[in-house]
């Protein structure tokens, strides 16, 4: 599916729709969750999606229109979990503002946890009535910083409707 988009997807990457701009500007205000006071439905999540956010810090939105996200991930998969607003513009722009190391180590035992290839930006649709979480990207340490929004999207294979619209190589 990737590949048919491939060529097609140059038009796709540009900025945030404004109007999701403003959802996520305005619900950045206040976070409904964080690690502290009330966790939220991330945190009892496999794997803990809610600590991926700084301070555990996030909103749940459900989307009121088909909404294009985008990622940076490997060539051949353009889905996973993780998505922004905006497209990602390179492999170190991504790396640095949505602390995505190459390697994951397991905090408890050292052991290799898995790695993050980077090499494909893509631009996924999803429709009206998605629910998404988004908030600030926590810090995983050296220069992988966060800072950036970032929007988690459970298990987007399983939506029904959900479109890649394209993929480009990142550099």
């Amino acid at each position: 599916m990737a590949r048919a988009a491939a060529g097609a997807g140059r038009g796709i990457f540009k900025a945030a729709e404004p109007w999701l701009r403003r959802l996520l500007r305005g619900s950045r205000r206040s976070y409904r969750h964080d690690m502290i006071h009330n966790p939220g439905p991330l945190a009892a999540r496999r794997g803990n999606p809610a600590a991926n956010f700084a301070g555990g810090r996030y909103n749940e939105i459900t989307l009121p229109r088909d909404t294009t996200l985008y990622r940076a991930g490997q060539s051949g998969t353009p889905l996973g979990q993780w998505f922004t607003p905006d497209p990602p513009r390179s492999v170190a722009q991504a790396r640095i503002d949505t602390a995505v190391l190459p390697h994951w180590i397991d905090p408890k035992t050292g052991a290799s946890a898995g790695s993050s290839p980077l090499d494909t930006a893509y631009a996924v649709q999803f429709p009206a009535g998605t629910r998404i979480y988004h908030g600030p990207t926590a810090n995983q340490g050296g220069v992988y910083v966060g800072g950036a929004e970032q929007i988690f999207v459970p298990e987007p294979w399983n939506i029904p409707g959900h479109r890649v619209l394209g993929s480009r190589p990142l550099r």
